[in-house]
């Protein structure tokens, strides 16, 4: 699922654009069933898995800056990047 989240949605040139001009977007990259690629890196995954409640995945976390309210996608739920797009607007404007 996390292969084919990037394959379809995340690593299109449509989402690349979208991205670029309204996200700060970050990965945190894991090896199947052993945590962090990084080991530098694996206190600050284990921090994060935790502070946003990591439970599957993918997981996309969505923070709005302006007010703190979080937007969580667990698993491949989207299936396009039309389809992220949209759900990522529909959460920018909830108020």
């Amino acid at each position: 699922p996390c292969k084919m989240l990037h394959r379809y949605v995340i690593d299109t040139e449509d989402f690349a654009k979208y991205a670029e001009k309204n996200l700060k977007v970050v990965f945190s990259d894991w090896a199947r069933g052993s945590g962090p690629k990084s080991k530098d890196f694996k206190a600050k995954h284990e921090s994060l898995a935790e502070e946003y409640q990591l439970e599957a995945f993918p997981t996309i976390i969505f923070i709005n800056p302006e007010n703190g309210k979080r937007l969580k996608l667990m698993g491949y739920v989207v299936k396009s990047p039309k389809e992220l797009i949209e759900r990522i607007e529909a959460f920018r404007t909830q108020k």
